[in-house]
C-alpha cells in the first residue's frame, strides 16, 4: 500500500533552497517512502519517539525527518536540512506533530 506525501511548509521551502542535485534526491527519497515507510537504515527521532517521527538520509550530508501516520496512510515531512542544522529547534516541531 502506497502511502501519501505530505510536505510541511518550512520543510517545503527548505527544499527550495537546496541545490538543484539535492533537491531531486530529496524527492526521490521521499517518494520511496511512500512505497516503504520504514526503509533500512531509517532510525527514530528519540527527542520525537512519541509522534512517530524518524530520520533518513539523503545523500552524505542531508536528512529527512518525517511523521509516519498509519491509519490514515500518510507521511508528513517536517524538516529538511544538512545533518549539522537537522535537530535543532525540534521542540519548534511538536506543534505541527500533534
Amino acid at each position: 500500500m502506497a502511502y501519501e506525501i505530505r510536505i510541511a511548509p518550512a520543510a517545503e521551502r527548505a527544499i527550495g533552497k537546496l541545490s538543484a542535485q539535492i533537491q531531486v534526491a530529496v524527492l526521490d527519497k521521499l517518494e520511496e517512502l511512500a512505497e516503504d515507510p520504514r526503509p533500512t537504515g531509517c532510525e527514530k527521532v528519540k527527542e520525537l519517539a512519541q509522534y512517530g517521527v524518524f530520520r533518513v538520509k539523503v545523500g552524505k550530508d542531508h536528512r529527512i525527518l518525517y511523521q509516519v501516520k498509519d491509519k490514515v496512510a500518510w507521511i508528513l515531512a517536517v524538516k529538511v536540512a544538512d545533518r549539522k542544522e537537522i535537530y535543532q529547534r525540534l521542540a519548534d516541531l511538536e506543534r505541527l506533530l500533534k
